[in-house]
């Protein structure tokens, strides 16, 4: 009512538009939220891509150098440097890499001109996946040392091996049994020497054989070693420590091990491995004539074959090989 009594005269309400203001912009700032939010997941999903890549390019980063020096291998030593070697060692390196590459503090007046839209924090990193060298009796080295050796040499080697194993395969050098062929051959000649044999008609000789092999036989006990080297006081006299050996450690269990299984290979395709791990050992392995000082064995692959404690002890052994399977070969 109106100050002298009379009744205000009553209008229709006219606020429909705000009403219908209210509810669209309601809707339009859910979407809005709803895609900053979808931005920032998807932001935050990348991120976390590109972090995990970034730790794991340098945990790579850190491999051995001094192994891929000298032998061709690419691998992380697990201990760096300290006396323990495990799988923790390198998921605590991870996991520094990770937080490094997720925290802005380093930026230069970050708390004042950025602001961390993501606000990513690492919270667990776990390698559930490891390979070791000494998995599977070694099974991962050579498989390692063959495909270092193929990315040098390629397949034109794995022909000419192939020619010379068939070789040794046909004669049978590698079988083990020549020492039992030679006492087979000598009681051959033995049966033959002082036999009587006709020369011509009626005129009779005793045949006279002299085993070649007796010669040899002498040479062997007076050592094949001397006769070979020029000097044995040259030789090298290192020797091996077997309790620092691999083999040591994985009677005692020391031995880390890895939990991916290798991928099974053919026949043609283990055939091809074992000659390009041949080839690796001649290629990065001492031996006589080839030398590594910094070696514990200047004769690696003596020792390989061998496998004597010294370097004098492996390189007669393969002498004595090398004399039984040639001989086998001449006989």
């Amino acid at each position: 009512m109106k100050k002298d009594g009379s009744k205000m005269k009553e209008r229709p309400d006219n606020a429909y538009l705000t009403v219908c203001i209210a509810l669209c912009t309601a809707v339009l700032l859910s979407l809005c939220l709803i895609l900053v939010d979808g931005v920032r997941r998807n932001c935050g999903r990348l991120e976390t891509e590109c972090v995990t890549e970034i730790g794991l390019q340098s945990i790579l980063a850190e491999y051995h150098r001094e192994l891929m020096r000298q032998y061709n291998l690419f691998a992380i030593d697990a201990s760096y440097g300290t006396a323990s070697c495990s799988k923790a060692n390198t998921e605590a390196h991870l996991r520094m890499y990770l937080e490094k590459n997720l925290d802005y503090d380093d930026i230069f007046l970050s708390r004042y001109l950025y602001g961390d839209f993501l606000g990513l924090a690492l919270k667990t990193a776990e390698l559930s996946k490891v390979s070791i060298l000494t998995d599977d009796s070694g099974a991962v080295f050579r498989r390692c040392a063959s495909e270092a050796m193929q990315a040098d040499v390629g397949l034109e080697l794995f022909r000419q091996l192939q020619g010379w194993l068939q070789v040794v395969e046909v004669n049978g050098l590698e079988d083990g049994g020549q020492e039992e062929e030679k006492q087979r051959l000598d009681q051959e000649i033995e049966k033959y020497d002082g036999m009587e044999v006709e020369i011509e008609e009626d005129e009779w000789d005793i045949l006279d054989i002299v085993n070649p092999t007796y010669a040899l036989e002498e040479k062997k006990r007076m050592g094949l070693l001397r006769l070979v080297v020029e000097d044995e006081a040259e030789l090298s006299s290192k020797a091996l420590n077997e309790e620092s050996l691999i083999r040591s450690r994985l009677e005692s269990g020391r031995v880390n091990r890895g939990n991916i299984a290798l991928k099974s290979l053919s026949g043609a395709e283990q055939l091809l491995e074992r000659f390009l791990f041949q080839e690796y050992l001649l290629k990065y392995m001492g031996r006589y004539g080839k030398e590594n000082e910094e070696d514990t064995l200047r004769y690696q692959v003596e020792y390989l074959i061998g496998g004597k404690k010294s370097d004098v002890e492996n390189l007669r052994s393969m002498v004595n090989r090398l004399c039984l399977v040639r001989e086998a070969a001449n006989a």
